[in-house]
């Protein structure tokens, strides 16, 4: 039987305008349990000035230190406003596949428009083996 698990990234962190922010370190747990990487990135994007707007990216190391170029990978999500615009504000999940190596971290940028107030939380998905 298969269970849900997951791991915060971002708990309203702001997002101003086109600034970035980087998640934490997460140390991808591979076993028995877990499945090695994470199948999908729930995220929420949101604002009171306007309808927020972002791109998600990450960056993998095998060390947890030495980390490859955000610019190096496929964007996870490259607009949430173009990408979901009837539910742009809302909790919406991404499949993100791919990861192979230890540790991953994750980058939330401001596109286009995106109002200074935006308000970001994502969290990672894994499938639990019980």
């Amino acid at each position: 039987m298969e269970h849900l698990a997951s791991q915060v990234l971002f708990n309203a962190v702001l997002v101003n305008a086109l600034g970035s922010v980087e998640s934490p370190v997460v140390e991808l747990r591979v076993g028995a349990a877990l499945s090695p990487a994470p199948f999908a990135v729930a995220l929420q994007a949101s604002s009171v000035g306007g309808t927020a707007d972002v791109k998600l990216e990450y960056a993998t190391s095998e060390d947890g230190v030495n980390f490859g170029s955000f610019d190096d990978t496929t964007d996870i999500i490259a607009s949430t406003l173009l990408d979901r615009s009837n539910n742009a504000e809302g909790w919406n999940d991404y499949p993100f596949t791919g990861v192979f190596n230890k540790f991953l971290k994750c980058k939330v940028t401001g596109v286009a428009a995106n109002p200074a107030d935006t308000l970001v939380s994502a969290k990672l998905l894994f499938k639990e083996v019980l």
